[in-house]
């Protein structure tokens, strides 16, 4: 179908015949003089036709089924999703003339395809974590079809509030330091690679300064526009100075009609900074500066947050806020440039390179709040990266106050490390009046005066889906004493 059809008919007799189509499919013609037959098929199958030749004589007639061939045409909808080590397949059905052959234009390692039945089976691994181009072909002697697409692999790592990339830089593989939720792994740039050096999560990457970072050539899904709210963590540690911005991890825009963003060490006070500009030849740009130094040659966590929701961006470091201010950006934030770690980006005057180590780069596509942010301060001093091949158990971190004044308020701010992030509750049985806020973990309690010179038993409990931690201690609960001064009347 959607090739013209000719055919010139030829017929014997005296006088000589015109021609005409006594059945015929709809649009079909025929020129009466010549018996030129012409009929551009609008779709296929069989159809018949019954030429006639007439002159004073009499008339002859021919008759035929003639077969518009069809070629394929894909209609079934592709399997999207895959998970690493579970097999995944999708069997590919065409309607057209048979037979159809199907085969794979593109496929990520080990996807096959029956040629016959159009069944594709593949069993997707860690390294195939992220998005996975697929185009299927059908084809037979009428031509062909195409299906062009993408099998997302969501990594099996277990992480603390669902993260879109997380590159732990505990190494560099064949110039490669992966990132373990989305693929989008940072290639090694300059002269030299970063090498390897201690840190609280096990292992961080060591950069010098001058020449080397790494480069993330396709962050996908890290273009936010200015309605986006989105979270950038990392941990660092340098003595350097920052005589100019020192960027840990950025993207520099390549045009004015793009956004771009840095997140690093500030030349005002060696103080953690964050720039955020919208796209725009006058676009909004603000620099957020903290107000401690960060050079001093010990681990800090610094983490900046765009809160579309209030229109804030806030910078914390070391769990705690210390910046934040209410822009009013009208624009996208994207752009078309790849995200740099260790350094600004080769298309902006200064480089920008970092000289220390970092550690633990993690991005969110939504604000953290102030009490996930410090589960990831508290996790990471204990040695607890931000994600695990398994659920790890909960473990209670935080010291109770063991005293609590009789008829008074009694508070404690229990935490814990474990991923997922734990939640918490009371076990046994709380004394009446207790309770403890599930998410946070803060623990209240308005204490009965009645059971003062008594010691109260308390169980907090920290839960994930590998476990429990539970705290028993006791609190003893003391008298208040009033003094009752007398009064004096004149």
């Amino acid at each position: 179908s959607g090739t013209l059809y000719y055919y010139p008919v030829q017929a014997t007799g005296v006088p000589t015949p015109t021609f005409s189509l006594p059945v015929h499919p709809t649009g079909m013609q025929i020129n009466a003089n010549t018996g030129l037959i012409s009929w551009l098929p609008s779709g296929g199958g069989d159809f018949s036709v019954t030429v006639q030749a007439t002159n004073t004589a009499g008339s002859d007639t021919q008759s035929y089924t003639l077969h518009v061939s069809v070629p394929p045409s894909i209609t079934s909808t592709p399997v999207t999703n895959g998970s690493v080590g579970t097999p995944y397949a999708y069997t590919v059905t065409a309607t057209g003339d048979t037979p159809i052959t199907y085969t794979l234009a593109t496929a990520p390692a080990g996807m096959t395809i029956n040629e016959t039945t159009g069944e594709i089976v593949w069993t997707p691994t860690e390294a195939q974590v992220g998005v996975n181009p697929v185009s299927v072909q059908a084809v037979n002697a009428a031509g062909m079809d195409t299906q062009d697409f993408e099998v997302t692999v969501p990594s099996t790592a277990v992480c603390l509030y669902d993260p879109v990339s997380y590159w732990p830089l505990d190494e560099v593989t064949n110039d490669i330091s992966p990132d373990v939720i989305w693929s989008n792994n940072g290639a090694c740039s300059g002269a030299t690679c970063s090498s390897v050096a201690a840190a609280p999560s096990g292992a961080a990457l060591d950069f010098d300064g001058v020449a080397d970072g790494l480069d993330v050539s396709t962050p996908t899904r890290l273009d936010w526009d200015n309605n986006n709210s989105f979270t950038i963590q990392v941990w660092v540690n340098t003595t350097q100075t920052c005589d100019v911005n020192k960027v840990i991890v950025g993207s520099f825009r390549s045009s004015s009609s793009e956004g771009d963003w840095w997140l690093g060490c500030g030349s005002a006070n060696n103080e953690a900074a964050f720039f955020l500009r919208e796209a725009g030849p006058n676009g909004l740009a603000i620099s957020l500066r903290g107000t401690q130094p960060i050079n001093d040659g010990q681990w800090h966590q610094i983490t900046a947050v765009r809160d579309a929701a209030v229109g804030q961006t806030r910078l914390y470091v070391d769990g705690v806020l210390d910046a934040s201010v209410t822009p009013g950006y009208t624009n996208t934030f994207a752009n078309s440039s790849p995200l740099h770690i260790g350094y600004y980006g080769p298309g902006h005057p200064f480089d920008y390179y970092f000289d220390g180590l970092i550690d633990e780069l993690i991005i969110y596509n939504r604000a953290l709040s102030v009490t996930e942010i410090w589960q990831h301060y508290t996790n990471t001093q204990a040695g607890v990266a931000y994600c695990a091949a398994t659920a790890v158990t909960p473990n209670i971190v935080s010291t109770p106050a063991l005293e609590a004044p009789g008829g008074g308020q009694y508070t404690y701010q229990a935490q814990a490390t474990g991923i997922p992030a734990p939640t918490f509750a009371l076990g046994g049985t709380p004394p009446s009046g207790m309770q403890i806020d599930a998410a946070t973990g803060l623990l209240t309690w308005t204490v009965d005066e009645n059971l003062a010179g008594t010691s109260v038993e308390i169980r907090v409990q920290a839960n994930n889906s590998g476990g429990t931690d539970e705290q028993i201690f006791s609190v003893d609960v003391l008298t208040t004493f009033f003094i009752y001064l007398p009064l004096i009347e004149k």
